[in-house]
């Protein structure tokens, strides 16, 4: 039986003569899967937030060890088919290439002749959970049990994303959002069961979404969500928002420039966000964000 982690339940039931229990605490892992769980949910953009390369097996690793609800990857396909992690095409910002290529132009062993890059990181192989580029089912086993991933998916291969889902319990693991919705209609009548979420541009679009797909989460941009939130709430849709504009700004003032006088101001709008109905927060400061919501001080 599918949901998993992401959404086992226990009934219990209970004989006429005894009283009526508490309702059951739910775990962040059942609220991805329950339209009625009000808990808020951070993912961590592209695996930043901790002192571990991006898209990174030990990003995965500490960020759910640190008890981040979600990590947002990036797969993109070799020119031999595999999925690997990475957030740009080129992929010169963030490996040792000493030039801009591209995933889709190397194969596998190819891309992953290539170290990803951190000081820690002289050859692909010195701590290859750290340096080397991951595949996507090297993710999905890396959480599998520890934390969701929020899989943005840049190439639609829906058969070689079926195909690696399938074969690394990916059901059990991932939440696919893409604004390619014919896409996710596709992959999920595949694959029954699977979370996916839908990715609006534009406060029409989300709204269209919300009427005549109803998904479980939607994703628009903090300037719409007055207008979205009313609708998404009718129907127990949650929606996320990208703190990168809004959010996080306060939290890179605070924690990369010693600017203590900003946790007041990121508090504030973490509040503001959350009483607009922002159930879901994908951020570069995944930790800060969780330690806001939940009225806990930024140092720990």
């Amino acid at each position: 039986m599918r949901l998993l982690t992401i959404a086992s339940l226990l009934v219990i039931g209970c004989g006429e003569s005894e009283p009526p229990a508490d309702p059951p605490v739910r775990s962040t892992e059942v609220c991805w899967a329950d339209r009625s769980c009000a808990v808020e949910l951070v993912v961590s953009h592209k695996a930043d937030g901790v002192d571990e390369p991006e898209n990174s097996l030990a990003a995965i690793a500490a960020l759910a060890d640190a008890g981040v609800h979600a990590v947002e990857v990036d797969p993109r396909l070799t020119s031999d088919g595999h999925f690997v992690l990475m957030h740009d095409e080129g992929i010169k910002r963030t490996t040792s290439a000493d030039e801009n290529l591209t995933v889709s132009s190397l194969t596998l062993a190819e891309v992953q002749a290539y170290a990803l890059k951190d000081d820690r990181c002289p050859t692909p192989d010195t701590e290859p959970s750290r340096c080397r580029i991951p595949t996507l089912a090297d993710a999905l086993d890396t959480a599998k049990g520890r934390i969701v991933l929020l899989l943005d998916i840049k190439d639609l291969d829906l058969e070689r994303l079926v195909a690696v889902l399938n074969a690394h319990d990916g059901l059990s693991t991932s939440v696919v959002r893409s604004k390619d919705l014919d896409f996710l209609s596709a992959l999920t009548h595949r694959l029954p069961g699977l979370l996916t979420m839908d990715w609006r541009d534009t406060q029409a679009g989300a709204l269209d979404s919300i009427e005549h797909r109803s998904p479980l989460f939607v994703q628009v941009e903090p300037p719409d969500l007055d207008a979205v939130q009313a609708a998404a709430a009718a129907q127990q849709v949650r929606v996320m928002i990208s703190t990168l504009t809004t959010l996080d700004p306060y939290l890179w003032a605070y924690v990369d420039s010693g600017a203590l006088d900003q946790e007041e101001r990121a508090r504030a709008e973490a509040e503001a966000l959350r009483d607009q109905g922002v159930r879901l927060f994908l951020t570069s400061y995944p930790i800060q964000t969780q330690r806001l919501l939940t009225g806990e001080p930024l140092a720990p």
